[in-house]
């Protein structure tokens, strides 16, 4: 059977009945691993950990950003992030033991720079904000300012994937600095002005962000 990483992007009927035939006998450890982007690994996750911030170690000692992406982790969903909203179901504890051992790993080798997705995280939400409606990660200060930031001691770039010019400000606010893509930039500009004018976020919040990147950019010598 060929392998899944070899598969087509759109996949035919067939292709859809094997997947799921495969993804249902897999072991929730398999699945995890794979979703943490070391395949072959399994529970627990101290190969995994390890390879990432190797990985991590080795592309930033020849003058490269790395980064880890897909904050905070999507589980045991496979589709397709982008077409589907994502929703974390992990509790709290079997987060800290999986996705959120590899990302503090990732961090204390040092990553420059972190992802952030438009994944629902209900149990981290409810803990760190409670009463407040639920966001995606990208739009929720408390998953990407109080998780990422202060639980877990991120001090780099939070980049923001998978997001609408429009909804640029709302990004800010939650913690984020920059937006992974554009594809107009004056149009971006005119959103972040919006959103500063309107209050969504505030002069400080804009000031973090904007050291941010000028920091990255300093640590790869690109301000010479």
């Amino acid at each position: 059977m060929e392998h899944l990483t070899h598969k087509p992007f759109y996949l035919t009927d067939e292709d859809i009945l094997w997947v799921g035939d495969t993804l249902a006998g897999m072991s929730e450890g398999d699945r995890i691993a794979r979703l943490l982007y070391a395949p072959g690994h399994k529970l627990p996750l101290s190969p995994v950990v390890r390879t990432r911030a190797q990985r991590i170690s080795g592309k930033q000692k020849e003058g490269f950003a790395a980064y880890v992406y897909d904050f905070p982790g999507d589980e045991v969903d496979e589709r397709d992030r982008h077409r589907v909203e994502h929703i974390n179901t992990m509790t709290c504890d079997k987060w800290d033991e999986t996705f959120g051992a590899s990302y503090r790993d990732c961090i204390e080798a040092g990553v420059m720079a972190v992802m952030v997705e438009p994944i629902l995280f209900p149990a981290y939400s409810h803990r760190l904000a409670s009463g407040r409606e639920e966001q995606p990660a990208v739009f929720a200060h408390e998953l990407t300012t109080l998780l990422l930031k202060q639980v877990l001691g991120f001090n780099g770039l939070v980049i923001a994937e998978h997001i609408k010019s429009e909804d640029m400000p709302r990004a800010i606010a939650a913690g984020c600095d920059m937006l992974f893509s554009t594809i107009n930039v004056n149009h971006d500009l005119q959103c972040i002005r919006q959103g500063l004018g309107d209050g969504v976020f505030s002069q400080e919040r804009l000031r973090e962000a904007v050291v941010q990147i000028l920091g990255i950019e300093a640590a790869l010598g690109l301000h010479k």
